[in-house]
């Protein structure tokens, strides 16, 4: 009996649990929206598909007063024609915030940015088709409290942050010290473009997500230098790029993840291993994560490598034939393509079995745990000073 008990009143709690979240999601003519606690309203959603003309947002829906724009709220998908109109979007006086990526994909030509807007969010003007971003107008007072617009780039005041850039070569003013996630993402160089250079402020200390990922095609190789003094970058920030990254500054200790994710070269349909990156101190570098095989193009030799680096992660793919005594660990898939001759040192305790691809050739200490891990994985390695003829000169 009190087994039955217990499990109705799991049931009820499940079903008031799913009532409420079902009372929380209001559907508006073409808005769907959430409301508050305190009894406001934030856009979650539009309907594109069935949307005719221009976009009104209501400062008052159903009663209720509208204070913010939900992430990916007018987030267009792929291929649907809301991509490519020319849409006016006018945002009322009651917005605070606009939620990040929150007009991805939106073919607007015009919106407005309120002086009631305190924050929006990274990417919130994301991938948007070159047509439609290099013509993006903003509407705002000069003299807004939190945001600005010069050449037609975005920024946020209090933080010094580039929040939209409709082109390439728009000139960063110094001062500004971070790009935000997506802002040249997608990006090439149009008729208002001068070069195919990007232009960074000494200023700048950090680059957000996706900041230049797949820039760029085969014919518009673009160029950018990453200031001295920037210390951050961010996840996949240039992932798929195409063209050349100069890295001089020594300030950027950890490399994240898919941070220098298939850089294309300018030079690689004539040079198949050709360095999209070139960096002046890779030993800087005292962290990297995975899938960062265009930087790993960059590291030729042991001394590349800070005495802080102690894995090879996967997807480094370093080009160097000989790893530092430093290194303990080669992760899984460490390397996509394989290697010859790879010297190992005797500092190695642990490499992952699909570490390297089967056919690759190592040279190993003897005794050493590289020299075991070879034999109980079934690869080719010669033993370091094996076959050397010194002898016959004594």
């Amino acid at each position: 009996m009190k087994k039955i008990i217990v499990l109705a009143m799991a049931l009820l709690l499940a079903l008031a649990t799913i009532s409420a979240f079902a009372d929380n999601e209001h559907k508006s003519g073409l808005f769907t929206y959430d409301l508050k606690k305190n009894g406001t309203a934030v856009i979650t959603g539009y309907d594109w598909n069935n949307s005719e003309g221009d976009v009104i947002i209501p400062a008052i829906i159903d009663g209720y007063s509208v204070v913010a724009i939900d992430d990916y709220a007018f987030q267009v998908e792929s291929g649907l024609s809301s991509s490519y109109k020319k849409t006016i979007v006018t945002i009322p006086d009651s917005i605070i915030s606009i939620g990040k990526c929150a007009f991805t994909n939106a073919g607007i030509s015009s919106i407005n940015i309120p002086n009631s807007l305190q924050s929006i969010g990274d990417g919130a003007f994301c991938q948007m088709f070159s047509n439609i971003r290099e013509n993006l107008q903003f509407r705002i007072d000069p003299n807004h409290p939190n945001f600005a617009v010069v050449d037609g780039c975005l920024y946020n005041k209090t933080e010094k942050k580039l929040l939209f850039a409709p082109r390439v070569g728009v000139n960063i003013p110094i001062g500004i010290l971070a790009i935000g996630d997506y802002v040249f993402r997608d990006t090439y160089p149009t008729s208002q473009d001068s070069g195919r250079e990007y232009k960074l402020p000494s200023t700048l200390v950090s680059i957000g997500d996706y900041a230049f990922a797949f820039a760029g095609n085969e014919a518009d190789y673009l160029e950018v230098e990453i200031p001295e003094g920037t210390t951050t970058i961010g996840t996949h920030a240039f992932e798929g790029f195409n063209g050349t990254i100069i890295m001089g500054t020594t300030s950027i200790k950890s490399i994240p993840d898919y941070a220098f994710y298939n850089v294309v070269s300018p030079y690689s349909y004539v040079l198949s291993n050709s360095t999209p990156i070139e960096i002046s101190n890779p030993q800087y570098i005292e962290s990297i994560g995975v899938y960062n095989n265009s930087l790993g193009k960059a590291f030729i030799d042991a001394s590349c490598f800070s005495p802080s680096i102690t894995t090879i992660p996967t997807g480094f793919n370093p080009a160097t034939t000989e790893l530092p005594d430093t290194i303990t660990t080669i992760d899984s898939r460490a390397y996509t393509g394989k290697v010859v001759d790879l010297k190992l040192p005797s500092s190695i305790t642990s490499i992952a079995e699909d570490a390297f691809p089967q056919g690759s050739t190592f040279i190993v200490e003897a005794g050493s745990y590289a020299q075991r891990w070879a034999d109980e994985n079934g690869f080719a390695y010669t033993v370091e000073g094996q076959g050397n003829l010194d002898w016959l000169n004594n």
